[in-house]
């Protein structure tokens, strides 16, 4: 559980940042990531890094905090839940959020890969 947890926190420091490269090699190459309320998703790895940045690039982020971070291993399968608290601007207009991060990982080749996130 203590690289799942590796992972969660690299790939958030990873994001917040802006140092993307390192979200390839945790990534997999055909990651899904749903966007709140399940409405979307953007499928690939490629596609998703691209959101960090379009985020990051929009937006002026001022705090984020993870809280409650719970995983769960069954075989080669991992998902890991959190509460996130997220503050930024876009546009002039603040914003203060709350939601939960859901990811999925596969053990794949000798090391954990995140297959899926979804956001509520």
């Amino acid at each position: 559980m203590d690289a799942i947890q590796t992972i969660i926190e690299n790939v958030n420091a990873a994001w917040v940042n802006k140092e993307y490269e390192p979200l390839e090699q945790m990534l997999h190459k055909d990651v899904v990531f749903t966007m709140p309320g399940f409405t979307a998703q953007v499928i690939g790895k490629e596609k998703c890094i691209e959101g960090y940045k379009q985020f990051m690039e929009a937006a002026e982020l001022h705090d984020f905090e993870i809280d409650n971070l719970n995983i769960t291993v069954t075989g080669n399968t991992a998902v890991a839940h959190y509460t996130y608290k997220i503050s930024y601007t876009v546009n002039n207009e603040k914003y203060d959020e709350e939601g939960i991060d859901i990811f999925t990982l596969s053990y794949i080749d000798g090391k954990w890969l995140v297959v899926w996130r979804g956001m509520a």
